[in-house]
């Protein structure tokens, strides 16, 4: 399209009008362009209401130690009972094994993709003072047999730690990826009935001593509470009294649950995290509730199921 000036000239040299008046309507050239102003629309209001923010934020707190790499591990090793010398091609060291291969073993399993799957028993630490026991798996592939089968797309692990005294237990889980299994030793768990794909972090400490458990909590998953709905934990920390809390029944710092609309609800606790204790008041048990930045209210859990483990947590 030609520009006014251009326009304009043109129309001068046919004789349609003065040059020296400019065309109505033009701007002059120290005026600036008059800013864009975007329509204003509603605020996003929330579709949850409190009760149900509260009750998927339980379920995932009670839910969350259920999610550990315990379970995958009990699949795995299942899957790989059908393995034999040539199926599938593995190299296996004092760590632990390694395969990758795409065959169908004599037994009827069948091995596509590959996997790392490493191992130790009591490590000591001496950094610590802790000894270790441990199990690590990631890689990506399917391994199916008559029984079931087995998807892994990711990473996974478990530690489980004690002092020399047993004064202190520990224990530690990490599972990142997409993950399923329907063999026998998944039934009732996190990977059955299609799996799932948290991106979770656990770490657990009991001091037996004291009768005291410590629960800390990063990462998020689904597949708790009502259809839809997920959890993301922002170094969440729950401990009981006798590790000095003032604030035993609320948790210390943030957390957040996704409605099955797609909506997040932001919950910030007030209790005692490692790097600082709970404040003198409003321990209540209750986190203040955000929707897209905004105060909405209360949700109130209860932490009792979360750090309600007596020997181990998973």
């Amino acid at each position: 399209m030609p520009s006014t000036a251009a326009w304009w000239f043109a129309l001068a040299a046919c004789g349609g009008g003065d040059a020296t008046d400019p065309p109505a309507g033009s701007r002059t050239s120290d005026e600036a362009p008059a800013p864009y102003l975007a329509p204003e629309g509603d605020p996003p209001a929330p579709t949850a209401s409190l009760a149900e923010i509260a009750a998927a934020a339980q379920a995932a707190l009670d839910g969350a130690r259920g999610h550990s790499a315990r379970p995958l591990q009990a699949a795995y090793d299942q899957a790989m009972i059908g393995q034999e010398p040539a199926c599938p091609d593995l190299y296996a060291n004092d760590f632990g094994t390694y395969w990758y291969d795409s065959c169908t073993s004599s037994a009827g399993t069948t091995f596509s993709g590959y996997a790392f799957a490493y191992a130790a028993n009591e490590v000591f630490d001496p950094t610590y003072g802790l000894t270790y026991t441990y199990w690590t798996l990631y890689g990506a592939g399917t391994v199916t047999d008559p029984l079931g089968g087995m998807e892994l797309a990711g990473s996974a692990f478990w530690l489980d730690g004690w002092t020399p005294d047993g004064q202190v237990l520990y224990w530690q889980s990490g599972v990142s990826g997409t993950f399923s299994a329907d063999g026998p030793a998944a039934e009732g768990g996190w990977l059955a009935d299609g799996g799932s794909d948290p991106d979770l972090t656990l770490t657990a400490t009991t001091y037996p001593a004291y009768q005291a458990n410590y629960l800390y909590l990063d990462g998020g998953y689904a597949g708790f509470g009502e259809p839809g709905w997920a959890a993301s934990f922002d170094d969440l920390e729950l401990m009981d009294a006798l590790l000095g809390t003032a604030c035993p029944e609320e948790p210390g710092g943030a957390m957040a649950v996704r409605a099955a609309d797609g909506g997040w609800y932001d919950l910030l606790f007030q209790g005692a995290t490692s790097l600082a204790p709970a404040p003198e008041t409003g321990c209540d048990g209750c986190a203040e509730v955000y929707f897209a930045g905004e105060a909405i209210g209360l949700a109130c859990v209860d932490l009792t199921a979360a750090l309600g483990w007596a020997e181990a947590p998973w």
